[in-house]
């Protein structure tokens, strides 16, 4: 994730690194989070256009406590609007836009869907 474009799906830690084979088998391990990358372009068959999707985070806390994830840098977009949010009590939301880079806080048994976003406003 560190280096350019992302990977169809690319799992990731909490402190926003790829995750590696030894993360997979931590005993202590309560959160996962992947980043499904819109990159990838399809070409529809009908127009012969390319097509392109959004690029999507998925955060799971099953931990109790606040865990904290690292969005990813700024070459992978301005920022990542929140689109679900079971923690909040209307847990499908639009418009909040947290800047690339900074640390989003996942509350504890929760699911968080963010889209990416290119401008710190919703596009």
């Amino acid at each position: 994730m560190a280096g350019g474009a992302l990977k169809d799906i690319t799992w990731v830690t909490p402190e926003g690194r790829e995750m590696t084979h030894a993360d997979w088998t931590l005993p202590y391990a309560r959160s996962l989070g992947f980043i499904l990358g819109g990159e990838a372009c399809v070409v529809d068959s009908r127009t012969g256009l390319e097509e392109m999707d959004d690029t999507f985070m998925v955060l799971f806390n099953a931990y109790t406590e606040i865990i904290f994830y690292t969005l990813p840098p700024t070459h992978h977009g301005k920022g990542w609007e929140v689109v679900i949010d079971t923690a909040r009590p209307e847990p499908v939301l639009t418009g909040e836009v947290s800047p690339a880079g900074t640390r989003f806080p996942l509350k504890p048994h929760s699911l968080a869907v963010l889209r990416r976003r290119n401008g710190i406003r919703s596009e």
